[in-house]
């Protein structure tokens, strides 16, 4: 995990000192003995005398140097290319974000692309104290713990600690995990902890991809028609399943195995049915139920599992349902799967269940062998517009990391090596879906502007930056402006006008997939995992991500319990061929790991966690297909922290 940390604010600094300190502090760790990487920087940060007018501006001052991370070959600053490409060629400072403006800070940095014109000095450190040596305004000693990640396959963990000589302690310890970007590359630029700044503003070329290809035609929806009934997805999907179902039976329980329909069954006979399951569960929710205020009726209360103990499981196919009962666990399934199941029918008309089976994954392409580390950055819930400081603070962190706007040298050639970006849903906040608005008479609501007006012109800024240097892919959420029904259409371009002046944002669908230099991406922004997470016991995402693929479908639960459109001609949740990358969106904490199939199929499973509580988004490197978290925090920084470097006023 990668930790930047940015101390003091604004209003701290300028309240209790006149050091500004901007560090990006990061760690490689494989267990005991691993190498240990560290860069920053500790910058003098003056602020005018009170009697002058720009000391009422709050963080007046020198901004951090910093080189710039974008898609063309470097070039020198006051050289730009005249016929370059509209995502390369240089551009005048942007204006101040928002995001910024409401932290009180001010930017003296633009966004532009390439390397920053300023070329200012910071000042020289202040005097030492009296009683403590230079040493420890300047370079405070390292003291680095690494110890062995838990879990299988979990990074090393490597705990970083600043102590100031003579001064007892810095005050504060950093958490990071193992990364390869910021490690291999930035260990060979930085050799010290606080290195000074370069005396030339280098400009790194950014690492593209050689070959990418959209695989989201199956989702895009052309005509759309809604007179039709939801009976045809099923028989639809069933169709289609049954040919794996019978190759998989025929492997698992050997050739000799009947394979029937329910109109064929007879009693006491052995024999393989496959069918659709159907889930009766006392506690879900349903509208007849929610409707019933006439009957004096007490309303369902939302519960996070509608599991009961007395769930029933019900196999149907095109002609004929029939209950099950037996050697299977009704809490780990959801109506919807499609699955193979061996037994006899009993005399009270109920099939006794002694094994079943999945269609397991589908078949997949070998993965290609790249020379290089590419990166691709999975993000998700940015949640703009809720209101809250630290989540906007920690998407502009993430943007200037990206940008190649924060940290060293060492590490803007690390975020140069970030191919793509993947934005997986939920960019706006809950807080934005106003239904007050919906029920309110017009003239009520005709001069009030949409609580979501605000977030969309915030995520145009943001993604006008992120696209000047790195391709972007965004996925509509749950919470955005987009219809709410699987597959979710593209955000319409029109929303983002500052940001759709470059061909690398690219709006896409959810699901989503795609090829990026020969590795398959696949992808949701996790309201098919959320929802079977919500009728079935399982708890982990990990695991339901797994079941998902051995089922070979993405989300079984449409349309019962999660909407989707009413397909009739054929299901494209269905797993046509097996990713080699499989992710999801806004799950509520991060998690990794390397899934086999039984024909030798390796697939990287990823739930990628809620940006905006969580601060943290997934690193996936496409050579080795490894996946790392990457954290951002900012607080300011408190009086021990300025007292044991001797920098308090």
């Amino acid at each position: 995990m990668v930790a930047l940390v940015w101390t003091p604010g604004a209003a701290h600094a300028q309240r209790k000192g006149r050091v500004h300190r901007c560090t990006a502090s990061v760690r490689e760790g494989r267990g005991p003995g691993s190498a240990v990487a560290e860069v920053g920087r500790l910058m003098p940060y003056r602020f005018p005398p009170k009697s002058s007018p720009l000391a009422s501006i709050p963080g007046r001052g020198r901004a951090c140097p910093a080189a710039r991370t974008h898609a063309a070959p470097a070039v020198r600053p006051h050289a730009p290319t005249a016929r370059s490409p509209p995502h390369v060629r240089r551009r005048e400072p942007f204006p101040r974000s928002t995001l910024w403006n409401s932290f009180g800070f001010t930017r003296n940095v633009s966004n532009r692309v390439g390397p920053s014109r300023s070329t200012q000095r910071p000042a020289p450190p202040p005097p030492p104290g009296p009683g403590l040596p230079r040493a420890a305004h300047v370079t405070p000693p390292v003291v680095v713990e690494t110890k062995p990640g838990t879990g299988s396959g979990a990074p090393a963990m490597t705990r970083l600690r600043l102590r100031a000589s003579g001064a007892g302690r810095c005050g504060r310890d950093l958490d990071t995990s193992s990364t390869v970007m910021f490690s291999e590359q930035a260990a060979q630029r930085a050799h010290t902890l606080l290195s000074p700044p370069s005396a030339s503003n280098a400009t790194f070329a950014r690492v593209p991809v050689s070959t990418y290809t959209n695989s989201s035609q199956s989702f895009r929806l052309g005509e759309r028609s809604f007179s039709r009934q939801y009976a045809h997805i099923y028989a639809t999907r069933l169709l289609q399943m049954r040919p794996f179902l019978v190759s998989r039976a025929q492997q698992h329980w050997g050739d000799g195995i009947q394979i029937k329909k329910l109109c064929e069954l007879q009693p006491g006979e052995k024999c393989c049915v496959v069918g659709t399951l159907f889930k009766a569960m006392p506690l879900q929710p349903s509208i007849l139920r929610e409707i019933s205020e006439e009957h004096n009726l007490l309303p369902q209360p939302p519960r996070s599992k509608y599991i009961h103990p007395d769930d029933q499981l019900v196999l149907e196919d095109e002609l004929q349902r029939i209950k099950l009962e037996g050697s299977i666990d009704a809490s780990k399934l959801v109506t919807g799967t499609v699955l193979a199941v061996l037994g006899s029918v009993r005399d009270s008309g109920k099939f006794l269940v002694e094994d079943h089976c999945f269609a397991e994954l589908a078949p997949q392409k070998p993965a290609p062998t790249l020379d290089t580390d590419r990166f691709v950055l999975l993000v998700s819930g940015l949640g703009l517009g809720g209101g809250g400081g630290e989540s906007l603070l920690g998407t502009q962190l993430l943007v200037d990391v990206v940008t190649g706007q924060l940290g060293d040298e060492g590490e803007q050639c690390s975020a140069a090596h970030v191919s793509r970006v993947i934005l997986a849903g939920n960019l706006l906040s809950h807080n934005t879906q106003s239904r007050d608005s919906i029920n309110k008479a017009k003239y009520l609501t005709k001069k009030t502007q949409a609580a979501s007006v605000e977030a969309v012109k915030m995520l145009d800024e943001i993604l006008l930056q992120l696209s000047a240097s790195v391709p972007v892919d965004v996925m509509p959420g749950e919470f955005d402006p987009t219809n709410y029904t699987l597959p979710q259409q593209p955000l319409h371009p029109c929303m983002f006008p500052l940001a759709t002046a470059y061909s690398t944002l690219q709006l896409v669908t959810n699901p989503y997939q795609a090829t990026i230099d020969g590795v398959r991406f696949l992808g949701t922004s996790g309201q098919n995992v959320s929802d079977i997470f919500r009728y079935s016991s399982m708890e982990d995402h990990l695991e339901i991500l797994e079941w998902t693929l051995r089922i070979r479908h993405i989300s079984p639960t449409a349309p019962d319990t999660l909407g989707c459109y009413p397909f009739y001609k054929n299901d494209p949740f269905i797993f046509p061929d097996c990713p080699h990358v499989y992710f999801c969106g806004n799950t509520p904490q991060f998690g990794s790991k390397i899934f086999r199939g039984p024909e030798d199929q390796r697939v990287l499973l990823v739930a990628v966690p809620d940006f905006s509580t969580t601060q943290t988004a997934c690193l996936v490197n496409l050579r080795s297909l490894a996946c790392q978290p990457i954290s951002f925090s900012g607080f300011g920084a408190e009086d021990e922290d300025l007292g044991g470097l001797g920098l308090s006023p």
